[in-house]
């Protein structure tokens, strides 16, 4: 059974509206000047589809932020996915 705790009450979460804040001051045009590999990092190709997160407001510490909140919240125990 998963446990039932609130994202919101995370020091993950606050961490990330934080984050969100720094963020969004960029543009993607801005993220993608600033790493030209940015393609190759935030994306998924699985079978046939192509997930592209690289036209996001999202960074390595983005990624990291949402591993964290995923352990807050007992996400990463999931057995059933």
């Amino acid at each position: 059974m998963l446990a039932k705790i609130n994202p919101l009450t995370t020091p993950a979460w606050q961490a990330l509206k934080s984050h969100f804040s720094d963020m969004k001051k960029n543009s993607i045009r801005q993220l993608f000047a600033a790493d030209p590999k940015r393609y190759d990092k935030y994306h998924i190709l699985f079978d046939d589809i192509l997930f592209d997160y690289s036209k996001n407001r999202v960074n390595e510490q983005t990624l990291q932020l949402l591993q964290q909140l995923a352990e807050e919240t007992k996400g990463s125990d999931r057995s059933d996915v």
